[in-house]
């Protein structure tokens, strides 16, 4: 273990099990220059509620401990929260276990700026055949590449659904494989990567009739499926994913190949998710099952494992009171710090300025 950081994470209790957790866009603009931080963090189980926080902006504060987080509000929310992402800068998207995306507004509720959430709309996205909803497990929106947004969805039903943002109803379903689709993410304009529940990692094409460009399998060894799936924030060919048996690998998916830039040892605990770390986007964070998050450097170079190389370990990052898996993580693309945002199914919010 010599040359690992080993630290503790800063803690704070929630009111459930989070299974999700999103920073919110800078509320000045493109310029960053809040000096507060707003998060949305979604949970799961006995409460099923989306709440509001805000930070003290790590780049302005002075003391290295001072977070001060505050809660807004919490609004109840229709089913599991499994994933959350942010459409434009007043907006969220929801995925849940009904099957239903949810669209929900960031609105100032008096004078003094304090926002809360609001639910606008929703859309049946997943269902079977016979009528029956399927669960929605992630929904991903599309902003960054000079058109209009467009959202997109994944479920159980093995369906990518398409929703129009300016109706919020279902305008397109795909089936996009027999086996629940677990989760998904824009890589550019018209394609989108997708993880499946048998450990398959696939390429969807929206412009081709046969929509599947790419497919391969995570691990020929093992089907257990993938968990989570994450695009460099930009070199849009590098994809990483972890699955339930404990490893993390990064591909390159250049002219149609999947080449494994590096791997991870099996951990034989579940990686629950994974991010490309905007600030040093040569290394990833991985949540674990034993409740910690873990810092891996792809770059490592090649060893005897043929032409990829093996995953350096450099930074374990946890809690002595939490011994719960470590669900999610998100890190702020725009501080200097590099905030690290994470959920527990023990209750907690966590955070590090790395």
């Amino acid at each position: 273990m010599s040359g690992i950081i080993e630290e503790e994470l800063y803690s704070h209790s929630a009111s459930g099990r989070i299974s999700s957790l999103r920073w919110l866009p800078p509320q000045a603009g493109i310029a960053y220059n809040d000096t507060d931080l707003l998060f949305v963090t979604g949970t799961s189980g006995i409460v099923q509620e989306l709440t509001l926080w805000s930070m003290k902006n790590p780049d302005f504060k002075s003391g290295p401990n001072e977070l001060n987080l505050s809660e807004f509000g919490s609004l109840k929310h229709k089913g599991d929260v499994n994933s959350i992402s942010p459409l434009g800068s007043d907006a969220i998207i929801t995925s849940s276990s009904n099957g239903r995306v949810n669209l929900l507004k960031l609105e100032d509720l008096n004078e003094d700026i304090e926002r809360i959430l609001i639910h606008k709309s929703d859309v049946l996205s997943h269902f079977y055949d016979s009528g029956e909803s399927s669960a929605c497990l992630a929904v991903s929106v599309n902003n960054g590449y000079g058109s209009a947004p467009e959202i997109v969805s994944c479920g159980e039903d093995g369906f990518l659904s398409f929703i129009s943002p300016n109706t919020f109803s279902l305008s397109e379903r795909r089936v996009a494989d027999y086996a629940p689709i677990t989760d998904l993410k824009w890589q550019n304009q018209f394609q989108i990567i997708l993880g499946t529940f048998f450990g398959n990692i696939k390429t969807f094409d929206k412009r081709s009739p046969n929509p599947s460009v790419q497919n391969f399998v995570f691990d020929a060894s093992n089907d257990c499926n993938i968990n989570a799936i994450d695009i460099h924030p930009t070199l849009n060919y590098l994809v990483s994913a972890v699955n339930e048996n404990g490893v993390a690998k990064v591909f390159d998916l250049r002219n149609n190949k999947h080449d494994l830039l590096s791997m991870s040892s099996p951990s034989h605990l579940p990686y629950w998710d994974v991010q490309f770390i905007p600030q040093t986007p040569d290394k990833i964070a991985v949540c674990c099952e034993n409740g910690s998050l873990t810092i891996f450097d792809y770059k490592h170079q090649p060893t005897n494992m043929g032409n990829h190389s093996e995953m350096d370990i450099t930074g374990i990052y946890s809690h002595s009171l939490n011994q719960m898996p470590m669900t999610c993580v998100d890190f702020h693309p725009l501080t200097k710090s590099g905030t690290a945002l994470c959920g527990s199914e023990g209750e907690c919010i966590f955070i590090k300025n790395m």
